[in-house]
């Protein structure tokens, strides 16, 4: 009798010990899928732009508090995997270079089809933090020449190129807009667009450079500070330098 009791003890205390573990194992999962989907409220995307939209790619930028490397799916039916395994990113061209206080990315979105919708989605790991919607326009088939134009970028004391400058350019004529078009400065803090084809607010049609055109170019380089040149001169190829100044545009 006294080993039938002994045996029933054994089982029991197998057992329990069987379902500790497995309850462990448990919130050890848990515990790793939170760490791994949860996202702090400075890491998420801020002042999400898009640009440089055309009837095959797209610019998409963003700001975040932290340096927090990201990536982008893009889906043409708003269908995203809920666990994205094995799957190609588009991965940040920055690949979330801290400046400052701030973190700039910019993710060029290629391989687009024209007058279609498209939605891109933001992730930080596996998890998808904010997702956006885009279309593109119809297919351009009479293009312009190339007409480049470019500058560089420096610190508050004149000398130090700064790298990774987010560049944004619009022209203005009247209460006509052009589309956006930006570009980021290279580890000599130079900056240069085409602005040879640039359309119209609505994409429609190309928007001339001519003389009393105002166009504005605007430097941002998060923490680092911002500024904004203008002119109203169709000739001015060689922008000035820009010299950041804090946050003051």
């Amino acid at each position: 009798m006294l080993g039938k009791i002994q045996n029933l003890l054994r089982n029991l205390g197998k057992k329990t010990l069987i379902s500790t573990a497995i309850l462990l194992l448990f919130f050890i999962i848990v515990f790793f899928i939170t760490r791994l989907f949860a996202v702090p409220a400075s890491s998420s995307p801020q002042k999400i732009f898009f640009s440089n939209l055309t009837d095959h790619s797209a610019t998409l930028t963003w700001e975040s508090s932290n340096p927090t490397p990201s990536r982008v799916l893009v889906s043409g039916k708003n269908n995203f995997p809920p666990f994205p395994l094995n799957i190609k990113f588009i991965e940040d061209a920055k690949k979330g270079i801290k400046t400052n206080s701030h973190t700039l990315h910019y993710v060029n979105l290629t391989s687009l089809n024209p007058n279609q919708d498209y939605w891109v989605g933001i992730y930080i790991g596996w998890n998808r933090v904010k997702t956006l919607k885009i279309h593109t326009t119809p297919k351009i088939v009479n293009k312009n020449p190339s007409e480049m134009i470019g500058g560089r970028v420096f610190g508050p004391d004149k000398k130090t190129k700064v790298a990774g400058v987010n560049i944004f350019y619009q022209a203005e004529f009247g209460a006509t807009q052009s589309a956006i078009l930006s570009t980021v400065t290279d580890k000599t803090g130079t900056w240069k667009l085409d602005i040879g084809n640039l359309m119209d607010q609505n994409l429609n049609a190309f928007f001339p450079i001519k003389e009393g055109v105002k166009q504005t170019v605007i430097f941002d380089a998060g923490g680092v500070g911002n500024y904004k040149l203008s002119t109203r001169s169709a000739q001015l190829k060689h922008w000035p330098n820009a010299v950041l100044k804090g946050n003051k545009k």
